[in-house]
């Protein structure tokens, strides 16, 4: 047996070491990027459609919430609340009732978390609205009684990044129920 040398034993470990760690062919760092891009061009558009739907039903699911939330407050108070909803600014908030002055019904903010203004998100847009309208106020609003019932209204929503994203929310009055729907047909006005 003939001894290695130490020279020939280091020549031997570093070809094998670069043998192991060539790295990568410029062909096969380019079928890489191919298949990424590919997949990106798939995955992007089902995301976006995603995050809109989200975006839409959790529009819908906090509004009539917080007008099942406001009808609880006016019945456990014994006092009107009111859902303000400003379609031009594309806001809402809620007051309740403070006074009478003369004919005029006196309402105040509400400092409580639900009452703080909110806006509804810049794609969502509020076709049309079937509501009272209060003229000190300007906007629109959803009367919310002592008794249990509410002001009869109904709002129709629609998702301005989807064709047929849409829903209305109906508050049927006497019984203060809210009837939420889906997928509402756009309103031509």
């Amino acid at each position: 047996m003939i001894p290695h040398t130490s020279n020939e034993s280091t020549q031997h470990r570093l070809s094998g070491s670069k043998r192991r760690f060539r790295g990568f062919t410029l062909l096969e760092l380019l079928v890489v990027m191919a298949l990424l891009a590919v997949l990106t061009v798939a995955v992007v558009p089902l995301y976006g459609n995603s995050m809109a739907y989200v975006t839409l039903r959790s529009t819908r699911n906090d509004f009539a919430s917080l007008l099942s939330f406001v009808q609880e407050k006016a019945v456990s108070e014994s006092r009107e609340y009111r859902v303000y909803i400003d379609n031009k600014e594309g806001k809402y908030w809620v007051m309740r009732f403070k006074n009478r002055e003369k004919e005029d019904k006196i309402f105040e903010k509400v400092e409580a978390e639900f009452g703080q203004e909110r806006f509804f998100p810049p794609n969502i847009k509020l076709e049309r609205i079937k509501a009272p309208k209060d003229r000190h106020e300007r906007a629109f609003y959803i009367g919310c009684y002592p008794n249990g019932a509410s002001d009869r209204a109904k709002l129709n929503f629609r998702d301005l990044r989807g064709k047929r994203r849409a829903f209305s929310i109906e508050v049927l009055g006497a019984m203060g129920k809210v009837d939420v729907k889906t997928g509402v047909q756009r309103v031509v006005e």
